[in-house]
């Protein structure tokens, strides 16, 4: 199997970017089983590299290492899914705020543009690729909110960050959610901003919450 948009990485980093791809988009499920033999059949290449990609995603936190039972889709308790909700709207409270002030043309036309396309993708009935899609916003907020320290931070738990805002159904509603961010942003209102800040994490909080019981937790 050829990984498209990857040719550049290493074997193992292409690996870790599909895999990762298929948890964050869950096509790979909480509690699955990632087998080294199988995915190295899939891909056509030796196990050695899988084995790598595989501690690489253990190391971010997205998936896990069994002793003597081998790698699986890491499960998230309750409780670890409300400290990583918390956690992942304080940040967004700090992020959102900070793109407020520092957003400029091009990084609007970047985001517009990541809007079209999450738009198309839900009119198209692809849900996992809206849902990755919707994540991404996240990203382009950190590259364009002006503050280094706040990416370093961010960067170090992005794995579980990201994870957290693909735990839903309903991309167009996140799609909304984000459009609302960036026109209470552009608009200047700070009490606008806020709300939507706060819309966006009422929103996430219950999407996660309802996603994980929904898989039998």
């Amino acid at each position: 199997m050829v990984i498209p948009g990857v040719a550049h990485q290493t074997l193992a980093q292409m690996v870790a970017t599909e895999v990762k791809k298929r948890v964050l988009d869950q096509t790979f499920a909480p509690g699955q089983r990632l087998g080294e033999a199988a995915l190295a059949e899939e891909f056509g290449i030796s196990r050695v590299p899988v084995r790598e990609a595989l501690q690489e995603l253990a190391t971010s936190g997205l998936i896990e290492r069994r002793p003597r039972r081998g790698f699986f889709v890491r499960e998230t308790s309750i409780e670890e899914l409300n400290d990583l909700i918390s956690v992942s709207a304080a940040l967004d409270q700090i992020l959102f705020s900070r793109l407020a002030s520092a957003m400029t043309q091009d990084a609007l036309a970047e985001i517009e543009d990541l809007f079209s396309r999450t738009q198309e993708a839900i009119d198209a009935g692809n849900t996992g690729d809206a849902i990755g899609l919707n994540a991404e916003f996240h990203a382009l907020a950190r590259k364009h909110c002006g503050s280094s320290i706040l990416q370093e931070i961010v960067e170090r738990i992005e794995t579980r960050l990201v994870w957290i805002v693909t735990q839903h159904d309903d991309p167009q509603q996140f799609l909304d959610v984000h459009r609302e961010i960036v026109r209470a942003a552009r608009s200047g209102n700070s009490d606008r901003l806020a709300d939507a800040i706060a819309h966006h994490a009422m929103v996430s909080e219950k999407a996660a919450l309802h996603h994980h019981s929904g898989q039998g937790h």
